[in-house]
């Protein structure tokens, strides 16, 4: 989480990039139209992830609903919530359940802990297709 955190958005590689601005985007536009793909999935389309849409709607869903405290969106830096989902993201491939879900303990209500981590790990893979620019030392 910490290689994320606080990290300017112009030093994000392109996944990390658009994933911050997706989950901004889903939120602001829950906010104020009540469909969160609305802009997301064209962003998705274009980059030839679309297959990944239906998972990163599942795991918004879940932070929307069953996040303790509320989400907090950053400006030109990456906040700590985003900070959080972009680890988890990055360690879906690799990192035993087990040691996320200690991860979403006191972020998520503890029964959408199970669901959340199922979406992560589903969505993780979905996202190759975007580029993976070497990332910039902080």
């Amino acid at each position: 989480m910490y290689e994320w955190l606080d990290r300017p958005l112009s030093r994000l590689d392109a996944r990390d990039s658009l994933l911050v601005w997706s989950t901004r985007r889903w939120q602001l536009d829950m906010d104020t139209t009540g469909c969160g793909c609305t802009r997301v999935g064209p962003a998705f389309h274009a980059c030839g992830m679309i297959t990944a849409l239906p998972f990163f709607e599942i795991a918004m869903t879940i932070v929307r609903h069953a996040k303790i405290e509320p989400f907090v969106i950053g400006g030109d830096t990456v906040s700590e919530d985003e900070a959080i989902l972009l680890s988890l993201i990055d360690q879906a491939g690799w990192r035993p359940r087990w040691q996320m879900m200690g991860r979403l303990e006191g972020f998520v209500a503890p029964a959408k802990v199970v669901p959340l981590v199922s979406a992560f790990t589903r969505l993780a893979p979905l996202l190759t297709s975007v580029s993976r620019s070497p990332r910039q030392p902080s």
